[in-house]
């Protein structure tokens, strides 16, 4: 098991919970599959259950077909053939009327946990289980970060902001020596140097030119690229983690504007942008720094109620920030009172982005920076842009 028994039995006690109930089926429970220490590309048939009470010795329930698996985790095993064992198995083992962990969200309001099926939990409820969500415990578990996590962050932002520099560096080259620069050949340079600085990333940086920066996932494309020309807006978003074992990401946004002035319109935009990061920044530090840890839904709805006093409601089009962890978007809460009403908690040790953004069809703006409760303070990584770069000042 990836956590030592006790440290999840703490958490689940910790959570007001009878226990934690892991289901898979066909791997799909990437979260049972990773704290259970599940090797890639084992050979996963059948279902199975892995039962922690909130004390005493876990149970394992496996199909007698795959009786091999799962020899490594602590507790004793039971077998079934078929379906009317299991359900037995599953009626004399587990406590009814009790709160039971899984990962499930009421209404599917957090995708990111939601992962039982529903006929999975209307079998169980049948069998007098009350089944709740396990997202808490997920965060509590899998979420913070250590000391080394955070230095290993740190190198990574390190080498992120330098390769970030270079690339400044080459628009400002192409624009003043008139060569021709595609989005998707500075892309290729950034991965190449992400590569050489000992990155690794689960997908290439994103760079977009004019309107296509008004797209908040713009992907080049080699086949049709988008040229570098006079009076564009220029968006780099760029993320990475140490090719080691347990590095965690770091993600960042910049802005430059391919002009010697910002038009009124960017620059007005832009104002606005700043001031609801600003804000989302002084909310948490005071709420760390009082022993508080808000809800994730709390940040976003204050940044977005900035942005739409100003006018730009509508063009703010996505949350305003997600975890961060061992994968770029992480396991614990997101700040995010839009796309989900994401009430977890950002509690010690949790990191997330801050990256509020404003879109037209002409262009784009976002700025990113990256946020960590830690010590009862609020760390932030990566610059705080003031302006966008201009590329022929």
């Amino acid at each position: 098991m990836k956590h030592d028994l006790a440290a999840v039995q703490a958490a689940i006690r910790a959570e007001g919970l009878a226990g934690w109930l892991l289901y898979d089926f066909r791997g799909a429970n990437p979260i049972a599959l990773e704290l259970l220490a599940v090797p890639p590309g084992a050979l996963l048939t059948r279902r199975f259950f892995y039962w922690i009470p909130a004390a005493g010795e876990p149970l394992r329930l496996q199909s007698s077909v795959e009786a091999h698996h799962f020899a490594w985790l602590p507790g004793r095993q039971r077998l079934f053939k078929g379906w009317r064992e299991l359900e037995a198995l599953l009626g004399q083992t587990l406590p009814q009327g009790a709160p039971i962990a899984m990962e499930y969200s009421p209404g599917g309001a957090l995708p990111t946990v939601s992962y039982v099926d529903g006929g999975t939990l209307e079998w169980l409820r049948g069998l007098g289980l009350a089944i709740v969500s396990s997202a808490e415990l997920v965060q509590r578990l899998e979420a913070p970060w250590s000391a080394a996590a955070l230095a290993g962050h740190r190198r990574a932002a390190a080498a992120l902001e330098s390769i970030r520099r270079g690339a400044i560096a080459r628009l400002r080259s192409a624009l003043a020596a008139g060569e021709p620069l595609s989005d998707h050949g500075l892309q290729t340079w950034m991965l190449a140097e992400m590569t050489a600085a000992g990155l690794e990333t689960n997908g290439p940086p994103i760079v977009a030119f004019g309107p296509d920066s008004g797209n908040p996932h713009h992907s080049p494309d080699r086949a049709r690229p988008r040229w570098l020309a006079p009076e564009q807006a220029v968006l780099l978003d760029y993320w990475g983690r140490l090719a080691e074992p347990g590095a965690v990401y770091a993600d960042f946004t910049w802005m430059a504007y391919a002009g010697s002035a910002l038009p009124p319109a960017i620059a007005d935009a832009w104002s606005a942008l700043r001031e609801a990061r600003d804000a989302a920044l002084a909310f948490l530090a005071e709420r760390f720094a009082a022993g508080e840890s808000p809800q994730g839904r709390e940040v976003d709805a204050l940044a977005r109620a900035r942005l739409a006093a100003a006018g730009y409601g509508e063009a703010f089009v996505h949350r305003l920030g997600h975890s961060i962890g061992r994968e770029d978007h992480g396991p614990g809460a997101n700040l995010d009172d839009l796309e989900t009403r994401e009430e977890r908690r950002l509690i010690e040790g949790v990191a997330f982005s801050i990256e509020p953004g404003i879109y037209t069809p002409a262009w784009g703006l976002r700025t990113e920076v990256n946020a960590l409760h830690w010590q009862g303070a609020l760390l932030v990584s990566g610059e705080l842009q003031t302006t966008p770069e201009l590329l022929l000042a």
